[in-house]
């Protein structure tokens, strides 16, 4: 039995399976670990969306949101969810965290009416990171392979761009979060709106920031970040 980087760690044959991860090379797992962090700042999530994460934000916006959950059909619920579950990591309440994640993706599932679609894209990723930095790589991993799956399932319509469900949730979050973004946000509710027009919040967002977002000159010419 060999790692994978034999002929640098190969296993001595007289060695058991509970002393082999003791046993492999230290390289094996230094890249393993690499190859896992470059898939998680690739995800679009609230892990890599460079939010101002400054302790007095985040207790200003898990107040702000609190008067959200008496509404059980508010329409951005499962946005709300994933952001506070974001919020509570990074103030340090890792539990209170995975438990917002998780309530995001049952909000979603009977907001419409099915089990999976693009719009857990951004909760598995945020998931990705929670059970990273939990040190559990392989429940990272599984849910790298949830997002992957999704993300060749439900494709964008437009080459080269976000899925629509993933700019307006960015659009969404940037709003909520980070008001110095605000024209960014504006040009991905455009860009939600101009793939998917059905969708009746996205053209009626009232956001919390002065103005809406119709109301915010569209930045043209610019991508995702």
């Amino acid at each position: 039995m060999f790692c994978s980087c034999y002929p640098c760690c190969r296993v001595r044959p007289s060695c058991t399976l509970v002393n082999l991860r003791a046993i492999l090379c230290q390289p094996c797992a230094d890249q393993s670990q690499t190859t896992l962090v470059s898939k998680l700042e690739a995800l679009q999530c609230h892990f890599t969306w460079d939010l101002d994460t400054s302790r007095s934000k985040l207790f200003r916006c898990r107040e702000r949101f609190e008067d959200f959950f008496t509404e059980d059909r508010h329409s951005w619920l499962g946005h709300i969810y994933k952001l506070r579950g974001f919020i509570e990591y990074k103030l340090g309440f890792t539990e209170e965290a995975q438990s917002f994640f998780n309530k995001a993706t049952e909000a979603f599932r009977q907001m419409r009416n099915a089990d999976e679609g693009p719009w857990l894209v951004v909760n598995y990723g945020n998931l990705a990171w929670l059970h990273h930095h939990l040190g559990d790589p392989a429940e990272s991993e599984a849910y790298l392979t949830k997002v992957d799956t999704l993300m060749k399932k439900y494709q964008s319509p437009a080459q080269d761009e976000l899925h629509p469900e993933i700019y307006a949730e960015k659009a969404w979050t940037f709003i909520r979060f980070s008001t110095d973004k605000m024209l960014l946000a504006a040009d991905y509710f455009q860009r939600a709106i101009r793939m998917q027009p059905d969708m009746v919040e996205w053209h009626t967002y009232h956001p919390g920031a002065p103005g809406r977002v119709s109301q915010v000159k569209l930045v043209s010419g610019k991508g995702p970040d």
